[in-house]
């Protein structure tokens, strides 16, 4: 007798391949269902009503493509600190004799520039900026700097532009005229009034009487109706004929229909080599289902047995 550890191993294995087969089998038939439903969508298109249309035309209005940007429309201007105005004059350590050089500013050793807060004295304002020299005397020597009030700061101005990259246009479309095909099937055989008649009669033939659904010869003041005879093989290109009334032979049974998707629940028929493949993954994964439910039941009963 077999362990307990190989039981459950075998039950294990089991449950294993009956989960396996279930889930194949749905997955293909979830697959089969979806190509039935999407070729009976096609069937269906293509069983639309012929809607006869004349030619006309369309005329589409594409709108401008465009872009936006940013231009500048001002530049600005920077910032500019303000100055004071400075005057000052020159006093030399020695102050005996003329004096032969330029003093520099601000600082020289040979002397002291002077600064006087109350500005540029009058008959002073129209002399050049820095060190110069004006009148007579040992040191006749001044410096000079007009004040600015300075600049404040502008930032730069822009403005929002839009760019044409294409041009509006108008697309024109020219729709051909829609036929339909109304030609009518052409007409079936007629009917035939005397079944028990050879051929296919369209009417009573004359010597004849319709009664019970049957044509009856007529004798004098009664009718017979006559048994029905075996037809004989007809000879090329001579057709039997009843008093002058040309019989036509009845058309042959057409076979037994095969049975198709139609009937079978699962859409259009099955000549659609689409459809066919669908119905063959429905076919399977229900195959595959079913024997993943028999190999699960399997199991559900060897474990009670082994229970």
């Amino acid at each position: 007798m077999r362990s307990d550890t190989q039981l459950r191993r075998g039950r294990l294995g089991r449950t294993r391949t009956a989960t396996a087969l279930a889930a194949a089998g749905a997955l293909i038939m979830s697959a089969g269902l979806v190509l039935v439903a999407s070729s009976a969508a096609q069937a269906d298109q293509h069983n639309e009503p012929c809607v006869p249309q004349a030619a006309w035309t369309e005329t589409i209005q594409h709108p401008a493509v465009t872009h936006t940007e940013q231009q500048q429309t001002s530049p600005g201007q920077p910032y500019i600190a303000p100055t004071p105005e400075v005057w000052a004059n020159w006093a030399p350590n020695h102050t005996t004799g003329p004096q032969d050089y330029v003093p520099i500013w601000p600082e020289d050793d040979r002397g002291t520039w002077i600064v006087h807060e109350q500005g540029v004295p009058p008959g002073h304002a129209d002399e050049p900026n820095g060190v110069y020299q004006q009148g007579a005397g040992n040191s006749p020597w001044f410096y000079k700097q007009a004040g600015s009030p300075g600049q404040e700061f502008i930032a730069p101005s822009f403005t929002t532009v839009t760019i044409v990259d294409q041009a509006a246009w108008t697309e024109t479309i020219n729709h051909p005229a829609v036929t339909c095909d109304d030609t009518p099937p052409p007409p079936g055989p007629p009917a035939d009034v005397c079944p028990n008649l050879p051929g296919n009669q369209a009417e009573v033939p004359d010597g004849y009487a319709l009664e019970d659904g049957v044509c009856a010869e007529v004798l004098g003041e009664e009718t017979v109706v006559p048994k029905p005879k075996p037809e004989k093989p007809e000879k090329p290109g001579k057709k039997p004929t009843v008093k002058g009334v040309q019989a036509v032979a009845p058309p042959a049974a057409a076979p037994a229909a095969a049975p198709t998707a139609v009937a079978a629940g699962l859409g259009a028929p099955a000549s659609s080599p689409l459809q066919t493949i669908a119905q063959m993954l429905v076919a399977g994964g229900m195959l595959l289902l079913m024997a993943g439910a028999w190999i699960g039941l399997g199991r559900r009963e060897t474990g009670t047995h082994a229970a």
